[in-house]
Formats: C-alpha cells, sequence, structure tokens
C-alpha cells in the first residue's frame, strides 16, 4: 500500500555557494573510514609487491534469482537492444505512478551487483508518494574496456525509451545514478535535453558522482590521501587513470563523458550527495554551482567522513539513514 509522504527532516537544508556539511560524523562512520582506509591502503601496496592489481577483471553476469525478493514487490529481467535491465514493480493493484531509472556505479568497468539490487528497493521506497508506489528499472548497461564510450549512454537511452514504451510520461521518470552511474544519468538528462525532449525527467538524484573525468577538480589532490576507497598512498606508485577505459579514443571533456563541463541549463530539479573527504567531492561541487549558476533547482548535501556511495553500500550507518531519509523528502518536493 502505497505511504504518506515523510515528515520534513528536522535539520536544515543547505544550498550553495558554501557547501554546508551535515552533522559530526557518527562514530560508526569515523570506525568504518579509518578501517577501510587502513584496508585500502594495505591492499595497494600487496597489489603493487606482488602484481594483482586488475581493474577490468569481472564477476560473472548477475542473475535474476539473485534479486532479493521483498514485500509486495515483483522484478523482471528486461531484454533492450544492446543490453538488459531488471524492472523492479509493485504488485498492488493501484500500480507505479513513477519510476526510478538507476544507473549504477563502478567506473563503467563493473556490471550491476547485490548491492544495486538491494539499493533499487531503496529507491522504490523513497520515491513512493500518496498517491501511489514507485517501480524501479535497474539498468545493467555494457561496460569498458570491452564497451567504451558511448554505449553506456546508448544503453542509458534505451532505457528511458523503453520506460516510455510501458506508458510512463517523462514527468515520471527519476533519473538516479551513483560514482559512474551519476555521471551518466546526468550524461542522459543532457542527452534528452539536447534532442529536445521537453521537461525529459522529473528529477536527478546523484550519489557521489563521477563528473570529472579528466580528474582537475580542486579535490583531486586535497583529498588524495583521505579518501579511504581510492587514496594515494606514500611511496605507492598510483595506477594509470581508469577512467581510459570507458573514455577510449573520445575527449575527456566531452560533457557526455564529463557533465561537469557542460552547460547545465534546462535540467531537471538535482539532488547530489557526497563526502567531504571524497576524491569525487569537487565532481559534485562543480556540477551543483554549474546548476544553480543555470538557473536549476538544485541541492548538494556533504557529510564528513563517509566511504564513497555509502548511501547505497552500507545502509546500516546512521549517515545512510540520513542520506535516504533526504532522497526521499527531496522526491516528495519534487
Amino acid at each position: 500500500m502505497a505511504q504518506k509522504g515523510p515528515e520534513k527532516p528536522s535539520q536544515p537544508e543547505f544550498h550553495l555557494p558554501q557547501p554546508a556539511v551535515l552533522n559530526p560524523p557518527s562514530r560508526s562512520a569515523r570506525i568504518l573510514h579509518m578501517a577501510v582506509k587502513m584496508f585500502m591502503a594495505g591492499r595497494k601496496r600487496l597489489q603493487v609487491r606482488f602484481g594483482t592489481y586488475n581493474p577490468t577483471a569481472k564477476p560473472e553476469p548477475y542473475q535474476l534469482r539473485s534479486f532479493p525478493q521483498r514485500g509486495y514487490f515483483a522484478v523482471t529481467e528486461v531484454k533492450l537492444p544492446q543490453s538488459r535491465g531488471f524492472y523492479l514493480y509493485p504488485t498492488d493493484a493501484t500500480g507505479p505512478h513513477r519510476v526510478v531509472l538507476q544507473l549504477h556505479g563502478g567506473s563503467y568497468i563493473s556490471p550491476f551487483s547485490h548491492m544495486y539490487a538491494k539499493a533499487a528497493y531503496q529507491y522504490a521506497q523513497a520515491a513512493e508518494t500518496k498517491n501511489g508506489a514507485a517501480a524501479v528499472f535497474s539498468l545493467d548497461y555494457r561496460t569498458a574496456p570491452e564497451h567504451p564510450y558511448p554505449a553506456a549512454l546508448e544503453d542509458a537511452l534505451d532505457a528511458y525509451d523503453w520506460l516510455l514504451t510501458q506508458g510512463y510520461a517523462p514527468d515520471q521518470i527519476i533519473l538516479a545514478g551513483d560514482s559512474a552511474g551519476g555521471g551518466l544519468a546526468l550524461a542522459l538528462a543532457l542527452k534528452l535535453r539536447d534532442q529536445e525532449v521537453p521537461n525529459c525527467a522529473r528529477a536527478l538524484v546523484l550519489l557521489s558522482p563521477w563528473t570529472d573525468l579528466p580528474a582537475k577538480g580542486t579535490s583531486y589532490q586535497a583529498n588524495k590521501y583521505r579518501d579511504p576507497l581510492f587514496q594515494s598512498v606514500p611511496g605507492v606508485p598510483d595506477p594509470e587513470p581508469i577512467a581510459k577505459y570507458y573514455v577510449g579514443d573520445a575527449d575527456p571533456y566531452d560533457p557526455y563523458l564529463s557533465p561537469a563541463y557542460a552547460q547545465l541549463h534546462d535540467l531537471p530539479p538535482t539532488l547530489a550527495l557526497v563526502g567531504q573527504t571524497e576524491l569525487l567531492y569537487s565532481d559534485s561541487v562543480k556540477v551543483i554551482r554549474g546548476l544553480q549558476d543555470a538557473g536549476v533547482k538544485a541541492r548538494l548535501q556533504v557529510y564528513p567522513e563517509v566511504i564513497h556511495v555509502w548511501p547505497a553500500a552500507f545502509t546500516r550507518l546512521p549517515e545512510s539513514q540520513r542520506a535516504w531519509q533526504q532522497i526521499s523528502y527531496f522526491l516528495h518536493e519534487n
């Protein structure tokens, strides 16, 4: 059954130009931040010593039977022209009134995984309104290096078109993504705008989005030793930039590859969430500033000492619960 919209979070909402940091970090977040930082530093040293680093190694394709089953939702696999997706939908009589097009992260080289299947339910819950339940289409797009740019964007366009064939109007479609998927969601919105699709989506939700593939933002230096996952380790050579696998022969400043360098006018209302110590912190700041300067309703929420894409990866953290509350409130506003 459809639920009432959430109460407005008690904490004030923050807006640029001064990104606001929400709360001191919880004890759980501080411990996790420190533990991941230590683990990843040790792992990088071992990978360099024993030569085991292989960024393009891929697991077996995700299977529909592995998709978690919950409540009154059903899930089916959808074949697209060159990729596939998982359509999670409510089985109650009223049917879905909104749909989230979920674009997963993984540096454009990792396929859909169980973490994103679990996050699909979070999106479904966050997007539900008093008028009805929400569905989620989780795209398992083609990945690099076998399928460089523009493969993922082409697959995202196919997924969007499939939703239109199912009867969804653009103002019922929410574009959401994390990390590379966040950049892809924004690139999809840009592509649809440039194709003159009016009001191409209801809203954009970006979790730690990767929007600056040339890595020229200030946080790529400022957070070089602070980001637990992507930190540089003193005495250990940095690996080659992973962006090269998806960029291929294209220009990394192409706005559909790096939306941070795009003209950001006439886009849907946008919420971005990012960690203050993330390597990709400036990716979010640049995008939200660009959106606001272009007159788009846009909001940035910054958290201290959280891990990259924490709302999807570490759902039990207080910061994750807070993030999903903010996403839900944002989607009920828009």
